[in-house]
């Protein structure tokens, strides 16, 4: 965490990025900016504890930005724009297990009509000999398009995803899956779990069930579909260990 969190109990959250708090220092009712529009399910519920940065600048609209809320004895990321920075954390330190044998090339990378989160090289290129179809395909092979999905989600200890409908998640699913049958490379959607306290991880088909048939297609296609839970204290975030995928529902 790179500044102090204050603490604050919610009132009511007015609409998607806003929750109406009451600082616990102060008392003072406060409106926290929040980076998560999913609808957080027993997490942004009133007297929810969260933690917060203050916001530093005095012309926003918000006065702080929620970072962590407090689930019984577990603390949640609730900040989404954090989860690919955990994600690049563990890319940089070898915590994803799937991914030994490649590094990250480039960040934010866009193809096709969408922006995926991270572009990964293999950490031993093959060599080109020509610039033939073949040799291309197999260039292609060296890179693996990566999106990081964040999980917030915990029903009896199983993580699941999305909490709301998600149109975008859907196409960037579809865009992995044409990505590998245009270019030969491979492709990885990552959920990490902003949380400690799953035991597996499933999608959430009675949410959005176009969802999950896209991720079903994506797995079927050679998509790798992967998730981890993340290790989160009041001190920082980092990836923790790998969680199996529950395809049972489907």
């Amino acid at each position: 965490m790179p500044r102090p969190l204050y603490r604050a109990r919610i009132i009511e959250r007015p609409n998607r990025f806003v929750l109406d708090c009451r600082c616990c220092f102060t008392e003072k009712k406060r409106k926290i900016y929040l980076a998560d529009p999913g609808r957080l399910p027993e997490i942004a519920v009133p007297d929810r504890m969260i933690y917060y940065h203050p916001a530093e600048k005095s012309d926003r609209k918000t006065e702080g930005t929620a970072v962590l809320a407090a689930v019984g004895d577990t603390l949640v990321s609730i900040n989404s724009h954090r989860a690919n920075r955990v994600a690049e954390l563990g890319l940089r330190t070898g915590a994803f297990s799937q991914l030994e044998e490649w590094q990250l090339q480039k960040s934010e990378f866009s193809w096709g009509s969408s922006r995926f989160d991270f572009l990964l090289k293999r950490k031993e290129m093959i060599k080109e000999v020509e610039k033939d179809d073949e040799n291309q395909k197999e260039k292609g092979e060296n890179r693996l398009l990566l999106e990081v999905k964040s999980v917030t989600w915990v029903r009896e200890e199983i993580a699941c995803f999305p909490d709301a409908v998600t149109s975008r998640g859907r196409r960037h699913v579809e865009e992995l899956i044409r990505w590998q049958q245009e270019t030969g490379g491979r492709a990885m959607v990552l959920f990490l779990l902003g949380r400690n306290d799953a035991a597996s991880f499933r999608p959430c088909r009675e949410i959005d069930p176009d969802f999950a048939d896209s991720l079903k297609s994506a797995r079927d296609a050679g998509v790798i579909i992967s998730a981890y839970r993340s290790r989160v204290s009041l001190s920082g975030i980092r990836p923790g260990e790998k969680l199996p995928v529950n395809w049972q529902q489907e």
